[in-house]
């Protein structure tokens, strides 16, 4: 039986077989960025868009008792909305239990995301229960539900067999897809960006970039792997000293925060192992590589 459900799971099946994963056309089916250049604001717009465009066309046949039909666009609705719920399709901060966090970034599917797209996919559930994680993407979904039947109710009970808005899409988006423009128009570039304020034609203020590293990206440790990645590609002779004095800074007293960050994102913590091992490692390397594994192992 098909269900809405199904119908979700469906549209990754559909965008395997048609290559949409891969292709600029179908990223806003998944909550991310084209590649070509879309920013993260834009990202966010057509993402927003697409939810509510097909939420409108089910609920515009299901007014008219033709719901079963658009199941198809339901799905796609829920399963974009559902993808702004791993971060590896979208970075939200502040989430607590009764706030579904705010929106700073859309991600790109490019070789790091790949990496551990599926594993920020998973962290929905845990022990066989949801995770905080999990309960918002859950309630998000139903909250979609209610704005679509609302309406459906509403022309029902006015004997209207045309639906042409959403009228608590607003209120909606306001709520389960906040957004921080200050940050979410930086967004993915922002890595980048910091790179190009700190890397001169002839050197390179690494204690500039370290730093920025630790107060501008903070607790966002999937966008520190990848910054460190970028600067170990292209500019291979600094990044040994920018990850030495990064390390430095989470080993102070008032760097918990982020240090329990960085704990546990493994990945990150072997790609700082890796860059301070190579080529000659001097003794204060070889202490933060220590460091590293220590508070990866605790």
């Amino acid at each position: 039986m098909h269900t809405p459900a199904t119908a979700a799971v469906d549209r990754d099946i559909k965008d395997v077989l048609n290559l949409g994963h891969w292709s600029n056309f179908a990223q806003k089916h998944h909550f991310m960025r084209r590649f070509d250049g879309q920013s993260p604001l834009q990202a966010y717009a057509a993402a927003c868009d697409w939810i509510r465009s097909n939420a409108l066309k089910y609920a515009q046949a299901a007014v008219v008792e033709q719901g079963g039909r658009y199941l198809p666009e339901l799905g796609s609705a829920v399963h974009a909305l559902e993808d702004s719920f791993s971060a590896g399709h979208v970075e939200r901060v502040h989430m607590t239990d009764s706030w579904p966090g705010t929106i700073t970034d859309v991600e790109v599917y490019d070789d790091s995301n790949q990496e551990t797209h599926s594993d920020h996919d998973e962290r929905w559930m845990s022990n066989g229960k949801f995770t905080m994680l999990g309960r918002n993407a859950v309630n998000a979904v139903k909250a979609l539900f209610k704005v679509i039947f609302d309406e459906v109710l509403n022309a029902r009970s006015l004997k209207r067999t045309r639906v042409t808005g959403l009228t608590g899409w607003s209120g909606f988006q306001s709520s389960w897809l906040a957004i921080d423009t200050t940050q979410l128009s930086a967004g993915g570039a922002h890595k980048i960006d910091l790179i190009d304020k700190f890397v001169g034609r002839w050197s390179t203020d690494e204690s500039g970039l370290a730093t920025a590293m630790y107060t501008e990206l903070g607790q966002r440790t999937h966008m520190v792997r990848r910054l460190i990645e970028r600067l170990d590609e292209h500019h291979n002779t600094d990044a040994d000293d920018v990850v030495e004095i990064y390390v430095n800074r989470l080993r102070q007293a008032d760097a918990r925060p982020v240090r329990a960050a960085v704990a546990t994102n493994k990945k990150l913590i072997d790609l700082m192992v890796k860059v301070l091992d190579e080529g000659y490692t001097t003794d204060g390397e070889y202490e933060c590589i220590g460091y590293l594994r220590g508070i990866s192992a605790r």
